[in-house]
């Protein structure tokens, strides 16, 4: 198998998730109360902000390739663990293993494939990504039929994959430097090189913060299909369809992004994806709603491949898995702001109020792709006396 083959086996392998869609009933299997199941998510997301930037740190300072396997181990144990655990706190310390496992893998996994490939990451990410998303759909689908059989099911099998992708990982090759002779490794100097870089590099600082705002939509959209497809009176049994078509619109923008890339089709990318969800919130036709819906995803897939692109070229190698990390934990704190905003600026009846805020984020985002574009700019000019 080539190295290629089996960067893509094991992005197929770690994005099945078939765990996700069955966790309340699974939870309820195990004498956890709905209240407590949400908590225990909430504790896991928590976990997982908290330890992203310092797991981060530990693959700059170590080993991409280290970290990653680490990451895979613990996630394995962490499936294994939830699987058998009886009541709430067993749950909950199953599922913050599981969240330990989540971090070491971010960003190191990514750094690690770009350590590894070269010139031929750029090419080479867009269709892991679309990989990785089928293997997501396709393992939230199983996720319900295998619970049926045995609720067990999902998460031994969540386990066996990650324990796959562990095997085939451990067969690559290493690529992080080694500290010259005399040289400790310091996680602490590692760390603040990482933040300083953030700090001190304009680029990079907006391409993350563009980031997170395009991130915080993408990743709370799954929870507002219903509530749109619910206000034009789609029945219930054809969501799960258009849903499947929405993630298909995804996809399309991916592919769209390896035809058209820059800093330029970026920006007009970001206009249509301000457009669509300004118009998203006035539709009433049950028609024009999925369309609009698949329109915004194919854009938001666009975006999104092509500011990870970015940041990774931008980002300096040796703090590169910090600074992905970092990427992650802005994203995941804006998608908590924004899903927090979600709750209240949405009703059963409209949800204009949160297409509108989300308009107004998307023409930040946009302003700020205009004044990194132009810093760019100034620096590729020429000095003239």
């Amino acid at each position: 198998m080539t190295l290629k083959k089996k960067l893509l086996a094991i992005s197929i392998l770690t994005s099945f998730a078939f765990w996700i869609p069955i966790w309340l009933p699974f939870a309820e299997l195990k004498q956890v109360p709905l209240g407590e199941a949400y908590g225990i998510i909430a504790v896991y997301s928590l976990a997982v902000v908290l330890l992203e930037y310092p797991t981060g740190v530990i693959g700059d300072t170590y080993s991409h390739k280290i970290s990653t396997m680490l990451g895979y181990l613990i996630t394995a144990v962490g499936s294994l663990f939830m699987a058998f655990a009886v009541g709430t706190w067993m749950l909950g310390l199953g599922t913050l293993v599981f969240a330990l496992g989540t971090s070491l893998i971010s960003g190191s996994d990514q750094a690690y494939m770009h350590d590894v490939l070269g010139n031929e990451y750029k090419p080479f990410y867009p269709n892991a990504k679309n990989v990785a998303m089928i293997s997501t759909l396709l393992g939230i689908t199983l996720g319900t039929f295998l619970f049926k059989i045995n609720p067990l099911l999902p998460l031994l099998l969540n386990a066996f994959t990650f324990i796959a992708a562990f095997f085939i990982l451990q067969t690559l090759p290493e690529t992080h430097s080694k500290p010259t002779e005399g040289e400790k490794a310091n996680p602490f100097e590692k760390a603040l090189e990482g933040i300083t870089v953030f700090k001190n590099s304009t680029v990079l600082r907006g391409l993350l913060v563009v980031y997170a705002i395009i991130f915080a939509f993408s990743n709370n959209v799954k929870w507002l299909y219903g509530n749109l497809l619910d206000i034009v009176h789609i029945p219930v049994q054809y969501w799960g369809l258009l849903i499947a078509v929405f993630y298909l619109g995804r996809f399309v923008g991916v592919q769209i992004q390896k035809k058209i890339s820059g800093k330029k089709a970026t920006i007009a990318l970001l206009v249509a994806l301000a457009n669509f969800v300004f118009l998203l919130g006035y539709i009433v036709h049950p028609i024009l709603i999925p369309v609009m819906i698949f329109l915004v995803m194919i854009a938001v897939g666009a975006i999104e491949t092509e500011l990870e692109l970015d940041i990774q070229e931008k980002t300096p190698s040796p703090v590169r898995s910090s600074i992905l990390s970092l990427k992650s934990l802005l994203g995941r704190f804006s998608a908590a702001v924004y899903i927090f905003l979600a709750g209240l600026l949405s009703s059963s009846d409209s949800i204009t109020k949160l297409t509108l805020a989300t308009f107004a984020l998307v023409l930040f985002a946009i302003g700020l792709q205009i004044h990194t574009y132009l810093k760019q700019k100034e620096k590729q000019l020429p000095v003239t006396e």
